[in-house]
């Protein structure tokens, strides 16, 4: 176990000096950053696609801008939610993914 929480940043002697309890909030964190991860490596993918089908067919256009663009130029930082935003991101891009199929483009 001391190797996980280690490569997690657990210092050996906070392991040593800690009960189960006091290391959650270090998994959960560590859990998010994965979360995090898988997600902007699942919006790289829908760049990539949105690449390729522009590539396939000229009717296909390459995304404007960064789709969490718009979101991360909220004027009021109180209320920026994380998961809500990326949520919409995403559905953001499916939409484009529908209509670059229905212009005859990604698929």
């Amino acid at each position: 176990m001391l190797p996980f929480y280690i490569s997690i940043g657990v210092s050996e002697e906070k392991f040593m000096d800690s009960n189960p309890n006091e290391l959650k909030p270090y998994v959960l964190a560590y859990k998010m950053t994965l979360k995090r991860n898988d997600e902007a490596d699942y919006r790289l993918g829908q760049y990539i696609q949105s690449a390729i089908g522009s590539c396939l067919n000229k009717e296909n256009k390459y995304v404007e801008k960064p789709f969490l663009s718009d979101i991360l130029q909220e004027e009021n930082p109180d209320d920026y939610d994380i998961e809500k935003n990326e949520r919409i991101a995403v559905m953001e891009m499916q939409q484009y993914i529908l209509e670059l199929n229905k212009q005859g483009g990604i698929n």
